[in-house]
């Protein structure tokens, strides 16, 4: 299993969107349209370093679900909305596999609502 080490702020960040479709902050929402150039001159300087940046870039592209970033990033409104077919299809990927983040948001999502 691949460690990476992310800011926190970042990943709020990234996790609020994916739950709730809240916009994040500029580094966050350029990282999950895969503009990483631009990302990363919006970044804290603490991050900016070679080794803690590279895991940031690798975090978007390994673990961030495909229907929440690159071309998909402005259409995405958190779980508001019916799942679409992929998202849904994500997380029961995910459940079969032993659960996944993105299962744990849901969950959690839902359970807010109530």
């Amino acid at each position: 299993m691949k460690t990476y080490r992310i800011d926190s702020g970042i990943i709020d960040a990234i996790e609020n969107f994916i739950m709730y479709g809240l916009p994040p902050g500029s580094c966050a929402a350029l990282l999950l349209q895969h503009e990483f150039i631009l990302a990363h001159r919006h970044a804290h300087h603490l991050i900016k370093v070679d080794k803690e940046w590279l895991s940031h870039v690798n975090y978007v592209k390994d673990v961030v679900p495909d229907f929440v970033k690159g071309d998909n990033f402005h259409n995405w409104t958190g779980f508001t909305e019916p799942l679409a077919f992929n998202v849904g299809e994500h997380i029961m990927a995910e459940r079969l596999g032993g659960g996944g983040r993105i299962s744990e948001l849901y969950d959690l999502f839902r359970s807010r609502r109530v």
